[in-house]
């Protein structure tokens, strides 16, 4: 069987699912020329792209396959969600795209019905109380409070399967402390943690925070939506420019699968327009960081005591929408001019006693990861839907 070569990628062959048959198809095309290796890369489609070529497309009743197969067809999981503040809908799958190099998928589907999908749970959401609101991939875990983030390192070399790596809500656990999983590994203090945001009305800066709950910014939050692939909370912040004090800042974030970034999304109303915004990344005692604003890219390796012993952190915004590099007496913020009213920015956090090799990491080390993600964010891949496929 190993011998036997791969059938021809352009014919049609029906993929069967749970004993059912699909014979419609819609081949997408990645064209990674130039471009680098990205493993386990979220491929994000909008749903009207691909209804585009098949009109009677139904993201309800379908299936991701690899475009070449061997033996018989994989399938990838994949997920559909309009979370984004754009209200586009999107189909999402994991894939591994190669290196300088095109990329082949098939989606198969039913023009009617629904099917039921058992995929891995790969990323959560949870409200533990009213003044918190966490997510998670099985890599890394992400919490807000009173305008502040912070994060949760995971031992990823412990080799656990990856559904077991979620932990939240985390009840009864002194996540303080070292656990089998990991633990909490910032102590945020009254800074913005690592992705905590600023205004900015010209010179006048306005914080969105209340640390410990001592301020005058109000919070709302709420879990959008948990799914194997990616899940979404929002939170609403009232009161961050006094004399527009029921101007609602709107913030969402994501954790995806096999990532251990995060996105986040910040959205203004009409009445903040043209405020510029600044996350932030907090600054140690004891750390060496540096700054590239050609890639958008504050970097820190440092340790934050024997508790949790060293960390880095990395904050990641679109090059060509930062204005300033705001040296504060606590932390380091990118100011942000906005595109479309919504500003897009990324956090990552590194736990060393949670990685996988059994390596001495230094700020060269994280730079050049970070570098390299910050180089894949800012590159959108090129997808082309091609026409629908139908078995005679």
């Amino acid at each position: 069987l190993l011998d036997t070569p791969a059938p021809d990628g352009d014919e049609v062959y029906p993929l069967r699912v749970d004993g059912h048959e699909y014979a419609r198809r819609v081949p997408v095309r990645i064209d990674n020329t130039d471009g680098a290796y990205r493993e386990q890369w979220p491929v994000r489609i909008e749903v009207d792209a691909l209804r585009e070529t098949a009109p009677d497309f139904n993201p309800n009743h379908c299936a991701v396959v690899m475009g070449d197969r061997w033996l018989d067809w994989f399938e990838l999981p994949h997920q559909v969600d309009d979370w984004d503040f754009d209200g586009v809908e999107r189909l999402t799958f994991m894939a591994d795209i190669p290196e300088d190099a095109e990329a082949r998928f098939y989606i198969y589907y039913e023009p009617e019905g629904e099917r039921a999908v058992d995929f891995p749970m790969l990323t959560n959401a949870v409200l533990d109380n009213p003044g918190h609101v966490a997510w998670e991939s099985e890599y890394a875990g992400y919490r807000f409070y009173t305008g502040q983030f912070d994060t949760f390192g995971k031992h990823v070399w412990r080799r656990l399967p990856k559904p077991d790596r979620l932990v939240y809500p985390l009840i009864d656990v002194n996540y303080h402390e070292e656990q089998e999983w990991g633990m909490d590994t910032l102590h945020v203090g009254t800074t913005s943690g690592l992705g905590g945001v600023t205004l900015y009305d010209g010179d006048t800066e306005h914080l969105a925070q209340s640390p410990a709950g001592e301020g005058d910014v109000a919070f709302e939050h709420r879990v959008i939506g948990v799914g194997p692939l990616r899940s979404a909370v929002e939170i609403e912040m009232r009161n961050v420019v006094p004399e527009h004090s029921e101007a609602v800042v709107l913030m969402r974030c994501y954790a995806s699968a096999e990532q251990q970034h995060s996105e986040i999304q910040v959205q203004l109303p009409e009445e903040l327009a043209g405020m510029d915004v600044a996350p932030a990344m907090m600054k140690l005692a004891e750390e060496d960081y540096f700054i590239d604003e050609a890639l958008g890219v504050i970097g820190l390796w440092g340790y934050q005591g024997d508790d949790i012993g060293e960390i880095g952190m990395g904050l990641i915004a679109p090059p060509g929408q930062i204005a300033d590099v705001v040296d504060a007496e606590h932390e380091r913020r990118f100011r942000c001019q906005i595109e479309d009213g919504v500003l897009r920015y990324w956090i990552i956090g590194e736990w060393r006693r949670g990685m996988q090799y059994p390596i001495t990491p230094s700020l060269t080390n994280w730079r050049r990861t970070l570098n390299e993600l910050a180089s894949l964010l800012d590159e959108p891949l090129h997808m082309d839907v091609g026409a629908v496929e139908a078995a005679e």
